[in-house]
């Protein structure tokens, strides 16, 4: 089950998959930070999400930002499940529902 590991220690278990993936999840993270502060569909995602109203009276365009907020959120979702694909056998759920 753990061909693929690397034992540091007796409680600590490093996959190969661990080991490369959080300077994805850091350069995510801080893409998304980077959006959200510094462009103007962030700063309008902020806008929205302090006071709708408001936004909108100032020239934002709240439908648009709401859809973009959630499109946002369904990316990160995919790629969420892309990496959780990696850390997981699939080939075995397939096998146990088999008929042969």
């Amino acid at each position: 089950m753990y061909r693929r590991c690397l034992y540091l220690t007796d409680s600590l278990l490093l996959r190969n998959y661990d080991r490369n993936n959080p300077e994805l999840y850091c350069a995510i993270m801080a893409g998304l930070m980077l959006f959200v502060q510094k462009t103007k569909p962030g700063r309008a995602m902020q806008a929205v999400s302090e006071d709708r109203d408001a936004a909108q009276l100032m020239g934002v365009n709240v439908n648009a930002t709401i859809s973009l907020t959630f499109a946002i959120g369904s990316g990160l979702a995919a790629i969420a499940g892309l990496l959780l694909c990696q850390t997981s056998d699939t080939d075995s759920i397939y096998r146990r529902h088999a008929w042969y």
